[in-house]
């Protein structure tokens, strides 16, 4: 099976496409960590706020839905990232939208599709797509690796920073993680 990924060119824009395997992630794992230690949301979401600073920080969040223009609140005395595993897709259909910050990137691991149909996105963090990525003008600064495809659904572009920012940071587990996470042992740009 094949991936569509963005690779960065040595001035710094993302605008080669490269196909790689694609990177198998252990759901089990992440299913897990949400369990014991993040949060279970037992069905779809739409418009509320996730707080991964009062989660301790770099937890994961699990959707058995659709995730539908959540809210993410990292600030504050416990400032955190995380990640969100989706089982179902993620939808971005609101305005002008902020996901993560610079050192606390929000990440999505989405066994659908991403659908983003709203205003500018930026996002910190990483996308991980078992599906499509549909995208209008946005900014994702970090890994995006997707399944099928990634199409430019309006005349704005996207831009792909392929930083080096990791699915997870594994550091801050409240638990030594049962490596690997994800089989090919993928991290930031390119397999």
């Amino acid at each position: 099976q094949a991936i569509h990924e963005m690779a960065k060119q040595a001035s710094g824009d993302a605008k080669q496409v490269a196909s790689v395997s694609f990177p198998n992630l252990n759901y089990t794992y992440l299913q897990d960590q949400a369990t014991n230690w993040g949060k279970v949301v037992t069905s779809s979401s739409s418009g509320q706020t996730f707080a991964f600073n009062t989660l301790g920080g770099n937890k994961v969040i699990w959707i058995k839905g659709d995730l539908t223009n959540p809210t993410i609140t990292i600030g504050g005395t416990y400032a955190a990232g995380g990640t969100f595993l989706v089982d179902g897709n993620l939808i971005l259909s609101s305005g002008a939208t902020t996901l993560g910050a610079d050192g606390y990137p929000v990440n999505f691991v989405v066994k659908g599709d991403v659908n983003h149909t709203g205003g500018d996105l930026t996002l910190y963090g990483s996308i991980y797509a078992g599906g499509n990525f549909n995208h209008k003008s946005c900014t994702v600064i970090g890994p995006v690796v997707v399944s099928k495809y990634i199409n430019n659904n309006a005349l704005g572009l996207c831009n792909f920073t392929a930083g080096a920012i990791p699915w997870f940071d594994n550091r801050v587990l409240p638990q030594p993680p049962v490596l690997p996470l994800y089989t090919s042992g993928h991290k930031g740009n390119g397999p």
